[in-house]
C-alpha cells in the first residue's frame, strides 16, 4: 500500500471543480491500494459537502485569520506518516505544509496546479501572486518531484512559468451513468428550452460576454423558446452586478440566476437542460462541460476550456470570447433540431465514457507515485 498525504484547501463545494476532481480521484485510487490522508481547511458548506467523500474521512482545520493560516493544519500535516505527498491548487496554506512535511521527512511531493498557472488566472490578484510567487510559491512548485498538469495546454503554461521539474498528464474524468434521465418537468417555467450555464461565477468565466450575446438573441424570435439559466456561487457582489447588468440590457426575463446548488440540484439542472455553454478565458480542464456530456448534452466552448477533443468527436460548439461571437455560436446550437442536438450530445457522452473515466485517471495517477518513490519505470505520459 502507498500512503498519499494529500492537500486541498476546501472539501466543499468552495474549492470548485476541485470538490469533485480531488475527492473522486481519491476515492478510485483507494480502489488501487492508494491510501489518501486528506487535509483541508473548513469552510462554511463542509459541514453539509464532507459527507460525499466518504470512506476518505478529510481530516478538516479551522482557519485562524486571513490568507488560510492555520496552525492546527500545519501541526496534523507535519505528524502525517506517510510514503509521499501530493497538494492540489496554488496560492494557499496547504502547500506551505506540504513542503514543511518533505523537507523534514526527506519524501518526495507532487503539485497539481489546476489551471493556475494560465497567463489570465496569474493577471487575477497579480501583485499578490507575484510576491507570493517570489516568497513561497516557485519554491514550493520548482520543488516538487514532478507536477501534474490535466492537458497537454497546461504543461505549456507550466513550462511557460520556467519551471523545469518532470510533468505527468493526468486529465481531469467525469462518472457517465448508463443511460440519461431526462426529465422535462424540471424545466425552469419560464421557457421551454434550456440552455445552462453550471459553475463558480467568477470574471474568467466570461459571463458578462454570455449575458451580452444572450441580449443579442434575445431580439430573434429563435430564443422565444428558450431560457438561459445560471447558477453557481460566486465572490460577494459578483452575482449581483450580473443580474443588473441583465436587468440593464434588457434580457432579466428571459435569464433565471439559480444561485448556489447542491449535488442532487446539479444532477437535475443537467437533467432538464437541452444545451451547455462555458465561454471561460482561461480554464484548466473544466468538469462541468464533461458533466454537461456526461448527461448527454451539446456544448458551446471557447478553446480556453482545453477540451479539443470534444470539437474532434463534433460533441462541442467552437465559440470565441467576444458577445458576438458567442452569439453567432449559441445561435447555431438553439437552432438545431432536437434530434441534431440530441447527436451532439450523445458524442459527447460517448468521448467522456471512453476517454475520461476516473479509473483510468487513478491508475495514471498510481503509477506516478510509484515512479517517484522509485518502485516504477518513467511513465510514458510524464515529460521530463
Amino acid at each position: 500500500m502507498i500512503k498519499a498525504l494529500t492537500t486541498v484547501q476546501s472539501v466543499s463545494r468552495r474549492a470548485g471543480g476541485m470538490y469533485d476532481g480531488v475527492r473522486r480521484l481519491c476515492q478510485e485510487l483507494s480502489e488501487l491500494d492508494v491510501e489518501s490522508q486528506l487535509f483541508s481547511l473548513c469552510d462554511d458548506h463542509t459541514a453539509e459537502d464532507i459527507i460525499r467523500w466518504g470512506e476518505i474521512r478529510p481530516t478538516v482545520l479551522p482557519v485562524a485569520g486571513k490568507y488560510g493560516y492555520s496552525p492546527k493544519l500545519m501541526k496534523a500535516v507535519l505528524s502525517c506518516d506517510a510514503d509521499i505527498a501530493h497538494g492540489h491548487g496554488l496560492w494557499n496554506y496547504t502547500g506551505m505544509a506540504v513542503k514543511r512535511w518533505a523537507a523534514r521527512n526527506d519524501k518526495p511531493y507532487i503539485v497539481s496546479v489546476h489551471g493556475m498557472l494560465h497567463k489570465r488566472a496569474l493577471e487575477c490578484s497579480r501583485v499578490k501572486k507575484l510576491l507570493a510567487g517570489m516568497v513561497f510559491e516557485k519554491g514550493y512548485l520548482s520543488g516538487a518531484a514532478c507536477l501534474r498538469a490535466v492537458t497537454e495546454a497546461e504543461v505549456s503554461m507550466i513550462r511557460d512559468y520556467g519551471l523545469r521539474n518532470p510533468v505527468c498528464v493526468v486529465p481531469n474524468a467525469v462518472d457517465v451513468l448508463e443511460t440519461r434521465d431526462r426529465k422535462p418537468e424540471a424545466r425552469d417555467q419560464k421557457g421551454e428550452r434550456v440552455l445552462l450555464y453550471l459553475g463558480r461565477l467568477h470574471r474568467g468565466k466570461n459571463l458578462e460576454n454570455l449575458i451580452k450575446a444572450w441580449s443579442l438573441l434575445l431580439k430573434d424570435d429563435s430564443t422565444a423558446h428558450w431560457i438561459l439559466v445560471i447558477a453557481g456561487w460566486g465572490e460577494d457582489g459578483y452575482a449581483d452586478s450580473l443580474k443588473k447588468l441583465a436587468d440593464r440590457l434588457g434580457s432579466g426575463d428571459g435569464i433565471s440566476f439559480r444561485g448556489e446548488v447542491r449535488a442532487e440540484e446539479k444532477t437535475a439542472l443537467y437533467e432538464s437542460a437541452d444545451a451547455f455553454v462555458l465561454p471561460s478565458l482561461f480554464e484548466g480542464q473544466p468538469l462541468s462541460v464533461m458533466e454537461a456530456w456526461a448527461h448527454g448534452l451539446p456544448a458551446v466552448m471557447t478553446e480556453a476550456c482545453n477540451l479539443e477533443g470534444g470539437f474532434e468527436e463534433g460533441a462541442a460548439v467552437k465559440t470565441g470570447p467576444t458577445k458576438d461571437e458567442l452569439a453567432k455560436a449559441i445561435g447555431k446550437i438553439i437552432n438545431m433540431s432536437d434530434e441534431e442536438r440530441e447527436s451532439m450530445g450523445n458524442k459527447g457522452r460517448d468521448y467522456v465514457a471512453r476517454e475520461m473515466t476516473w479509473k483510468n485517471s487513478a491508475h495514471k495517477m498510481m503509477l506516478v507515485y510509484k515512479w517517484v518513490l522509485g518502485q516504477e519505470d518513467k511513465p510514458e505520459f510524464v515529460d521530463l
